[in-house]
């Protein structure tokens, strides 16, 4: 083979290797719950919009989700409550535990470049009594 040839096949097998990769799960983690008004101990069921059935991506089931106060972006406290876990399909269902009235977004951990952060995973809800 031709330098020029053996070049496009190396091209060509890197490009197709990368599509194969699958898209890591904390690009996805995002949960319709912005807006609601909620109460305590209500259930509230959501999931990852896009995700049908059970073809979320490789790693989503089992991604742990915590309430945090306030508005995305706004960080999480040392130690949330957790709420729930994702589903392979996405999907989270928890019941609201005892918070203060308030502005909640949620939250989940994930590790970038071998650090641990809290990462956003919802628009802002509202908790009532």
């Amino acid at each position: 083979m031709r330098p020029r040839t053996i070049a496009l096949a190396a091209s060509l097998a890197a490009a197709a290797a990368l599509a194969a990769t699958p898209i890591a799960a904390e690009a996805k983690v995002w949960l319709d719950v912005g807006g609601r008004s909620v109460r305590w101990g209500d259930r509230v069921s959501t999931r990852v919009p896009g995700c049908h059935g059970s073809d979320c991506g490789v790693g989503l089931g089992g991604i742990a989700v915590y309430v945090a106060p306030g508005r995305p972006g706004t960080g999480a406290p040392k130690a949330p409550p957790r709420v729930g876990r994702l589903t392979p399909a996405g999907r989270l269902t928890f019941h609201v535990p005892r918070l203060a009235p308030g502005r909640y977004h949620l939250e989940t951990r994930m590790t970038f470049d071998g650090r641990r952060q809290w990462v956003p995973a919802s628009e802002a809800f509202v908790v009532r009594r």
